[in-house]
């Protein structure tokens, strides 16, 4: 990086709008890409707004306040003799150090929401002692307190998006659970948030100094860059891409079963397809310059295809968009979503689909900058309450986590918290281990039913296979288990009713 990029940086900041389109431009005719500059810190005067991303979050919170589907957490399981106190510190040095962490989100006199960054305090960290409990009962007690943190709203506009709670079980054993609005996280600031909370509790218990090294922007400093960056002419570029695949005016969404009323609470089902059919999906995708994401969300385009018949199937990705060396340590709502559109019939090939499938992913990853909710807004989508726009069905591939830690004479455990709400009608995520592929299936009980989805996992399963064992062979010609196994030929003949019934 030149030495000067900082001073570019900062004087790009202080333009006007209009004169950062211009300085934009000549930056460009010069050969230089503004994405390569670094993020500087801005002046903390004034409202800083709201990342895209961040926006569109209390977009949906505002339609339904009681919502607890973008809380996401987690509880630590903890052996040994912990220091309550330092545990304390160390979550007051964390929300220091991350101004994201207590941020809250009031609206302006024109309804335009904004970051007031509030002091550094202590969040609470309130103890439940269940010691005096039967031990058969514990267990059950402290799912219904986990459920309990993790399903209550967050006001955006006056509570800070994260909270803490300590469960002491027995001597020596506790259960710490963490809930952070995705408005101020994703799924990468959940490992950062976890390895530093345990740094500074390990400093703060021995009175040793922390590893950390100071952050050199924070998230509001982010949301400033990107949106100086988009205004300045980078979101019509962009914009024009994601019209063209997107703006087509005939996208229905997509017509699966609906439960019927008093469906339970949300759900998820989880299947393996075993080492060896993964291992030649795996070459599959060599073979044909693909990754295995790839396969796995051409497949689901097709098991989608054969459950409704709809040839135009949108899939919705998560990106982790953090391309800047900045944005590396930052605990903050970075993520991105993408959409994959894609084109299904019944006659085509799975190499035909996957390899089309591969282009569109190509196409994306091309264009990863235009953040969905600029995108939203751009084709004019309505908002509603329960419903994501642009996309009903979300695939992502997990990567392995540690689950256990030993910090300062402590064993820790990661373990998964209570589920909440969900946010998409389906979301597919699946992980790779050495028995195979895990693929989780959750859902929303408002849009799917457990035996629909059982039904679409089963099928998922039964496509991996055949795709493995035939890539050249036609989508048509493929058998699903049970009554999905009855579309066989031109599959936007039948509707919905013709296969789950």
């Amino acid at each position: 990086m030149p030495l000067d990029a900082q001073q570019i940086a900062h004087r790009f900041a202080a333009l006007t709008p209009e004169a950062r389109r211009g300085f934009l431009a000549r930056l460009q005719d010069a050969g230089l890409n503004f994405a390569e500059l670094p993020i500087v810190p801005a002046p903390r005067d004034g409202r800083p707004p709201l990342s895209y991303g961040q926006r569109g979050l209390w977009l949906t919170w505002r339609l339904d306040p009681d919502s607890a589907a973008y809380n996401m957490g987690g509880v630590l399981r903890i052996a040994g003799a912990l220091d309550v106190v330092a545990l304390g510190e160390a979550l007051r040095r964390l929300v220091e150090r991350h101004e994201v962490l207590r941020t809250v989100y009031p609206a302006d006199d024109d309804g335009e929401p904004w970051q007031q960054i509030l002091p550094a305090t202590a969040p609470a960290l309130p103890l439940t002692d269940l010691r005096h409990l039967p031990e058969c009962e514990r267990a059950a007690t402290l799912a219904e307190l986990e459920q309990a943190l993790i399903s209550m709203p967050c006001a955006l506009d006056r509570e800070p998006p994260f909270r803490s709670a300590l469960w002491q079980l027995a001597d020596g054993q506790y259960a710490l659970g963490l809930v952070l609005h995705h408005i101020a996280g994703d799924g990468w600031s959940i490992g950062i948030l976890i390895d530093e909370l345990l740094a500074l509790y390990e400093s703060a218990a021995t009175g040793q100094p922390t590893s950390l090294a100071p952050l050199p922007v924070q998230f509001a400093d982010f949301a400033l860059w990107q949106r100086n960056w988009l205004e300045a002419g980078e979101k019509e570029r962009q914009l024009d891409y994601w019209r063209r695949r997107l703006d087509d005016g005939e996208y229905a969404p997509l017509a699966l079963p609906r439960p019927q009323d008093g469906a339970a609470g949300d759900g998820a089902h989880t299947v393996l397809l075993p080492a060896a059919q993964t291992a030649r999906l795996q070459q599959l995708a060599q073979d044909s310059g693909a990754s295995l994401f790839m396969v796995v969300v051409a497949l689901l385009q097709a098991t989608l295809h054969r459950f409704t018949g709809q040839e135009r199937i949108r899939i919705g990705t998560p990106m982790a968009n953090r391309q800047k060396a900045e944005t590396h340590g930052l605990i903050g709502y970075l993520l991105n979503l993408q959409v994959l559109a894609g084109e299904v019939d019944a006659r085509m090939t799975f190499a035909e689909l996957l390899a089309a499938v591969r282009d569109t992913a190509l196409g994306a990853q091309q264009h990863p900058d235009l953040p969905f909710d600029a995108l939203v807004d751009a084709l004019q989508v309505e908002r509603r309450a329960g419903e994501h726009p642009l996309f009903q069905v979300k695939c992502t591939q997990q990567a392995a986590t540690p689950t256990l830690r030993e910090v300062a004479g402590l064993r820790i455990e990661l373990a998964g918290a209570a589920a909440g709400e969900a946010h998409f009608d389906l979301s597919v995520d699946f992980l790779l281990g050495t028995d195979g592929m895990t693929l989780t299936l959750a859902y929303a009980a408002r849009r799917l039913d457990a035996a629909t989805v059982a039904q679409l996992a089963d099928t998922l399963l039964a496509f991996a296979a055949q795709a493995a064992d035939a890539p050249t062979s036609r989508l048509a010609d493929w058998a699903a288990p049970g009554s999905a196994g009855a579309l066989a030929g031109p599959v936007s003949a039948w509707t919905h009713a013709n296969v789950v019934e």
